[in-house]
């Protein structure tokens, strides 16, 4: 009890010593003890009764922050202004007064929180507050540190964790700002500068930075590179992958994943922990990180992936049905296959229009015509279904790919299906099969 008794009279002198006025109730210059309740008073002028309010709140939170040890203001302002209160801090506008002044309004507040949960909030808030701002002091010793040995991810990520705390809540640090930490995470991400690079068939990344008169490597730089590849079902996802530097700023992009479509782009940024940007996402204000995704972006560079594959001594029988199933001869499905593999980057297959209604009469054809060939494969695709819908129809289509050794010794099997849009019949067929041999092309690179 002397505790919360001591509370009052040092907010009064405090108080007391901030507010007067001539004119109005009592209250505008004398600040009233209340039982139980510690009381704040505040003013604030503006051209009109609303900015003055306005201003006065600000201060009233203000005065609550310095007397509490952490600033509240920018976590209970909006707040205050809608409700005249704030859950949080069991607080309640009790009083206000507005008087003409000069080129415009003064406007007086008065608030009110209960004094045992004030002191519990001084205390727990305060020690919170404490511990967030430490902690984080350490992230920014920790980032500088790594700049210093020239590990600018590592030190990006410091601040990034740093960020995700001062969004967390109050601190006693009036210095440091979500604002300002994610001015810095921005800074050190512009500062980087990333290439890609094929040395001797493999993918060679580079980080550096931007600034500088030699512009030093970044050394354990974390990479991170996102591109295409197929699932089980010849479906396009989106897959990513991590790599980090040496001492000469060099990594090597492993391309371990056989379903990675050739001919697609990679796009290499500086690696970010995802988990800990989601919590950032989270916590932000609605465009408050718009900055900083635009310098991820602009920081990133484009490798076109080209996987070589050597399709020497294969053949492939392209077979195209139509939906009541009969072969059509001659049909698109070859010339877009063919076209795909060449942008797969698989070189020297044999692609030819396949004759024949059942696999096994394709193979024969193929046997037939093209003696000695290592391996042999059939492509047949074949119109399933179709979907009219208001100005389009759709056209779905099932491919399956086989691959037998000359022996006629199996070694795959694959089925897939694609859909193709149009405004008539066939632009919708034409770009299901063309979507189709898309895919068998690439089920048939991570396969060869």
């Amino acid at each position: 009890m002397r505790k919360l008794l001591i509370i009052l009279i040092s907010l009064v002198i405090v108080s007391c010593s901030t507010f007067t006025s001539t004119e109005g109730p009592e209250w505008t210059r004398e600040i009233p003890v209340r039982p139980g309740m510690v009381v704040f008073v505040s003013s604030g002028t503006g051209r009109d009764d609303s900015a003055a309010r306005a201003s006065a709140y600000r201060s009233l939170l203000d005065e609550i922050g310095n007397n509490l040890g952490f600033g509240v203001t920018s976590l209970y302002y909006r707040e205050l202004l809608s409700n005249d209160s704030v859950d949080d801090l069991s607080l309640s506008v009790t009083n206000t007064y507005t008087a003409p002044a000069d080129k415009g309004t003064i406007f007086f507040a008065m608030a009110e929180i209960p004094a045992e949960e004030y002191a519990a909030k001084q205390t727990e808030e305060r020690a919170e507050a404490i511990e967030r701002t430490a902690a984080i002091n350490v992230n920014l010793g920790n980032a500088m540190e790594y700049y210093k040995a020239n590990e600018d991810t590592k030190a990006l990520n410091e601040i990034l964790i740093a960020l995700d705390s001062a969004l967390s809540g109050p601190l006693t640090d009036s210095s440091i700002t979500p604002e300002m930490l994610l001015e810095r995470a921005t800074e050190y991400l512009r500062n980087l500068r990333i290439e890609a690079d094929n040395e001797d068939g493999v993918i060679t990344i580079t980080m550096r930075r931007a600034k500088g008169l030699f512009h030093p490597f970044v050394i354990n730089g974390s990479i991170r590179g996102t591109y295409s590849m197929l699932n089980g079902r010849g479906d396009v996802v989106e897959a990513s992958a991590d790599a980090l530097t040496g001492d000469r700023g060099k990594a090597v992009f492993p391309i371990t994943n056989p379903y990675t479509i050739s001919g697609s782009d990679i796009i290499f940024s500086a690696g970010i922990d995802e988990v800990l940007f989601r919590s950032i996402i989270s916590k932000a204000p609605e465009g408050f990180l718009n900055d900083f995704i635009s310098a991820l972006e602009e920081n990133s560079v484009v490798y076109h992936y080209v996987k070589e594959t050597n399709g020497e001594s294969t053949v492939i029988g392209v077979a195209s049905y139509g939906e009541d199933g009969t072969l059509i001869e001659n049909s698109e499905a070859y010339a877009a296959f063919a076209s795909h593999l060449l942008k797969a980057g698989i070189e020297a297959p044999v692609v030819v229009n396949a004759i024949g209604d059942e696999e096994e009469d394709i193979l024969s054809y193929l046997h037939t015509a093209y003696l000695g060939a290592e391996r042999y494969m059939v492509l047949r695709i074949g119109v399933a279904d179709k979907e009219a819908a208001p100005d389009s129809i759709y056209t779905r289509v099932e491919m399956r790919l086989s691959a037998f050794y000359a022996d006629n010794t199996q070694l795959f099997v694959q089925d897939s299906e694609a859909v193709g849009k149009g405004s008539d019949d066939a632009e919708s067929e034409r770009n299901a099969i063309d979507e189709g041999a898309r895919r068998a092309a690439g089920l048939l690179l991570s396969r060869i």
